[in-house]
Parts: C-alpha cells; structure tokens; sequence
C-alpha cells in the first residue's frame, strides 16, 4: 500500500474530534440521568427526556467517527467518508473543516488510494 494523502490524517484527527465530541455529549446525558434534581434546578421528568436524546444520539455518531479506524482503505470506506463529512457539515461550527476536508477527500489520488476507479 501506498503512502496515505494527506487529506487522510487530517480526516482521522476529524474523526477523533466528532468521536471526543459524541462521547462528551452521551457522558452529560448520563450526568443529566443521574444527577439529582434539586442540582439540576429542575424536576426529573424534565431531564430525563434530553438525556435518553443525548445518549441515544451519541453513543451511535461515537461508534460511527471510530469504526474507520478498524479497517484498511476499502472502496466502501471512501464513501464513509464522504458520509461522515457530510455530517459534519449539518454544524456550521464544522463548516470551516468539513469544506476543505470534502474538497481534497473527492480528488483522484485519495479515491485511488482507497481503492476506486476512477
């Protein structure tokens, strides 16, 4: 295998970042479940509902930014990729490294390097 493109270590430090950022996110769903209600300076049922949301969101986003990290480049692989950005960008927060990522992930060197035709 080929030397990766550059636009593959900059997309694994991305990954990290959502993975880092979804795991943040399910702990204070589970902080929000536990803590009691006189900290939280509001009744249970009304923190229970956020936090099941929390979790539920983003146990499965922290688990997708990972899975990547388990397999060798792959033509699918790609295609996550491009998934994966795309989620970053339903964040404007994210815009300023999504777009550079997405604009370099789609030139021909990196698709040969996971294994497209192109």
């Amino acid at each position: 295998m080929t030397n990766s493109p550059n636009v593959v270590f900059w997309y694994n430090v991305y990954l990290w970042i959502l993975a880092i950022m979804y795991v943040v996110l399910a702990c204070a769903g589970i902080a929000l479940l536990l803590l009691p209600a006189e900290i939280l300076d509001m009744e249970k049922s009304e923190s229970t509902l956020p936090a099941i949301i929390c979790i539920a969101v983003a146990v499965p986003l922290a688990i997708a930014s990972l899975l990547p990290f388990a397999f060798q480049p792959k033509p699918w692989l790609w295609i996550y990729g491009i998934v994966m950005i795309a989620i970053g960008l339903t964040s404007c927060c994210f815009w300023p490294i999504c777009i550079p990522l997405l604009v370099f992930w789609i030139k021909r060197d990196v698709q040969i390097y996971f294994g497209r035709s192109v």
